[in-house]
């Protein structure tokens, strides 16, 4: 079923779009049709029919290049659907997939990686295996890059409002950076990016 603008909501300034989902994306978000453009869906899932809010566009709205949207409601569930562990997902928008059950996932990043190939007639029939499951989930990074701003606090631009979120705690980071990042928040006014490194085999940083 291709994907389509079922109807479009006005609320004050803001535009909301009534969406069917399709497929992901090359941006790792589900992708959707909007006033006859593509249009990126954050917190979606393929086959959802949800409520979207329009949160960026290039350009005016009839002639932009891409259209950015979030979930806001979802009318029609996948039953591939969790709720997040992070209580940051979505306005962070660091962690694209965690409303998604990490077995679904693996079947994603094998079909995305199927349809890139099929791109290329010579490798159209290169055999793609399924992909391995991580042993951890969470807690694996030993490096994170932080914006400062307002007086020291400590966290993360969304990649698509480039609004500041404040962090306290990355379930992707070791525990090693989140002990330093709460030592260090609120204390870094002097700059405006921070970047922490933590080994977990020497507990050096």
């Amino acid at each position: 079923m291709k994907p389509r603008i079922i109807e479009k909501i006005s609320r004050e300034s803001e535009e909301f779009a009534h969406l069917q989902l399709e497929e992901m994306g090359p941006l790792g978000d589900t992708l959707a049709h909007y006033n006859g453009k593509e249009i990126n869906v954050s917190g979606g899932i393929p086959g959802e029919e949800v409520i979207c809010k329009i949160i960026r566009s290039r350009g005016n709205r009839n002639t932009c290049e891409q259209i950015s949207a979030t979930v806001t409601k979802v009318l029609r569930s996948s039953p591939h659907r969790i709720k997040p562990p992070c209580p940051y997902f979505g306005p962070c928008s660091g962690c694209q997939w965690q409303h998604i059950n990490y077995k679904y996932q693996l079947s994603l990043k094998r079909e995305t990686v199927r349809h890139w190939i099929r791109k290329f007639k010579e490798l159209g029939n290169v055999p793609v295996p399924a992909t391995v499951a991580s042993p951890q989930q969470f807690g694996y990074r030993n490096h994170a890059r932080l914006t400062v701003r307002q007086g020291g606090k400590l966290g993360f631009n969304n990649r698509a409002t480039r609004k500041f979120v404040q962090i306290n705690h990355c379930m992707l980071m070791n525990p090693g950076i989140n002990k330093t990042l709460q030592n260090l928040q609120g204390r870094c006014s002097e700059t405006t990016n921070l970047t922490i490194r933590h080994s977990t085999n020497t507990s050096e940083y």
